[in-house]
């Protein structure tokens, strides 16, 4: 379903400080896309751009999930979609995925696609370098450890001013891997490095924790370990737990025809809203 495109490609310009090619990219929907933009020589290292009518205050980069193993940002197309209705501008990145990376690696490519949307977006015709880490799962995890640990993006000459919130949709963040995910993790690490929720202590931005109550796949629990250890150290946290959602809906739920499966847009919204994020 989210891969679905509509069928108009018809050129326009509606920013007038756009420098880059137009003509790269297209009208889909009221929303300009520009596709497989390369922010690293890997395959994988591309992203896509959707801008909004009307010129973004801020831009959210959503991190796809999988499991580590699988996924694409093409299959995010109807959801970035809808959440430039909400007036910000959506960059959707891949990643290396293992065997080709490990969980390390695979952050070091958010902050690399998190330095390339920084450093360029404003070609694109947005104002300002508002960024927010957002993500699903997998996705959720890694804008969850570049946020919390923050080594990756300064490494990546990322100022740290500029990341403005965190968005985790049914995150793991507090969890053991399953055993064919094992070796993506440094599990005989007894500091845990590689989980988000030892890093508690190192966040100054508004965190909005969603996730569905029946979540089998990453149970609920870790965004409310997550909420509860952020809360702890002074940081400010929205968490919703949905009723009725288990770990894939909630993505659809932000999609017209679909929204009356939970409150997840309007959720997103009061969050853009409350922390000046949006017009």
């Amino acid at each position: 379903m989210y891969g679905l495109l509509h069928s108009s490609k018809r050129k326009v310009i509606l920013y007038s400080s756009v420098k880059v090619n137009i003509n790269k990219g297209y009208n889909d929907w009221m929303t300009i896309v520009y596709r497989d933009i390369e922010y690293g020589s890997h395959e994988r290292q591309k992203l896509d751009i959707y801008l909004p009518k009307h010129v973004p205050k801020s831009t959210i980069i959503f991190w796809h999930g999988g499991s580590w193993l699988s996924g694409d940002k093409s299959s995010y197309n109807l959801f970035a979609k809808s959440l430039t209705k909400l007036g910000v501008a959506v960059v959707a990145t891949n990643y290396r995925l293992f065997p080709d990376a490990r969980w390390n690696t695979i952050i070091e490519d958010g902050a690399r696609a998190t330095a390339w949307v920084q450093n360029n977006i404003q070609d694109y015709g947005v104002e300002t370098q508002n960024i927010i880490a957002m993500g699903h799962s997998a996705g959720a995890y890694i804008a969850a450890m570049l946020v919390l640990e923050k080594t990756y993006l300064s490494k990546a000459k990322v100022k740290s001013n500029n990341i403005k919130g965190f968005i985790g949709l049914s995150g793991p963040y507090d969890f053991d891997p399953r055993k064919k995910l094992r070796p993506i993790f440094d599990i005989k690490d007894k500091l845990k490095k590689w989980l988000p929720i030892s890093y508690p202590g190192q966040i100054h931005i508004p965190v909005l924790l969603l996730h569905g109550r029946f979540d089998r796949f990453v149970p609920p629990r870790n965004s409310k370990r997550l909420a509860k250890a952020l809360e702890q150290n002074g940081c400010k946290v929205v968490l919703k737990i949905y009723p009725t959602l288990e770990h894939l809906m909630i993505l659809p739920a932000v999609v017209r025809g679909f929204r009356w499966l939970a409150p997840v847009r309007r959720d997103i919204k009061r969050f853009l809203v409350d922390n000046n994020l949006v017009q």
